[in-house]
This record gives C-alpha cells, structure tokens and sequence, in this order.
C-alpha cells in the first residue's frame, strides 16, 4: 500500500496557487474565493489574508481590506509590506498618526522598504519638515527612496 505524501496544509496551497493565478488575469471575485477556501484549509495562513486585503484595498473595500490586514498582521506581525498597506489604508481615513505609525512598523521590520520611505518623506513634507525629509537620519527624517526593493505584490501590472 501507498502512502500519500500530502499534507492537510498542501491543499492550502494549492488554493492559494489558483487564487494567485486567479489575481494576475484580474479576476478579483475568483481570487477571493481561493483565499477564502485556502484560509477554510488553514486559518493562519497570514499571506492568504494579506492578499485579500491587497484585493480589497484596489476595489476600494477599506472595510474588508482593514480586516483582512489585521488578521494577516495578528498572524504575522513581522509582515512589512502588511504594515505599509494598513498604512495606506490609514492615510485614506485621513489618520495621519497611525499611517505614520504603521510606516515607522514597515521599516522597523525591513529598513529598505523604498515605499514607506517614500511616503514617510511626503508626510513628514507636508507637515513642514521638507528638508528633514531628504535627510537620512530618524525622528522627522531618515526619509529616502529605494528602489531596489518592491513588496510582494503590485497589482497594477506586476508582481
């Protein structure tokens, strides 16, 4: 007799595969219903609930975007790119203090997270700060662009 050697959690990801394929054609309602099965499979499968909210957040879902971030993050608190979209989703609320917040987050974790450097440097523009934004060092600066690093996901055309 055979042993298979699948695991519960490889059916997951199997889901997790087809919501992804699902996303690059742009079909966003097909690529919710695989995370949601893939997250039915394994409920803490962070990078599922952060996907969805990446879904959410481009159909201007904030609501479901914020829980879906939350629960990626409760998950996998070390999840940068996580941060920086909770961030966004802040800024759209207009709550400067916690977008910072969630961006300070993002770069606490990974420091050459070029996207929330970029947009620290604008916030702390539009507070007055312009010149401490072009410097390189914290506390209102440390705000530079890099593009060597890209999240996982850019849903406007490329991953």
């Amino acid at each position: 007799m055979g042993s298979s050697s699948r695991k519960p959690n490889d059916d997951a990801v199997d889901w997790l595969d087809k919501g992804f394929l699902y996303a690059l054609q742009g079909d966003t309602k097909n690529a919710i219903k695989c995370f949601d099965r893939a997250i039915e499979i394994c409920p803490n499968l962070a990078l599922a609930w952060y996907v969805k909210g990446i879904l959410y957040r481009k159909q201007g879902d904030t609501e479901n975007a914020i829980k879906c971030y939350d629960l990626a993050l409760e998950i996998n608190p070390n999840n940068a790119e996580a941060w920086y979209d909770r961030g966004l989703l802040y800024g759209k609320q207009d709550d400067k203090e916690n977008e910072m917040k969630c961006y300070r987050r993002a770069l606490e974790i990974d420091p050459e997270c070029s996207q929330a450097w970029n947009i620290k440097g604008i916030l702390y523009g539009n507070q007055g700060y312009a010149e401490n934004a072009k410097t390189t060092d914290d506390e209102p600066g440390m705000c530079r662009n890099q593009d060597k690093y890209k999240g996982y996901f850019d849903f406007d055309g490329n991953w």
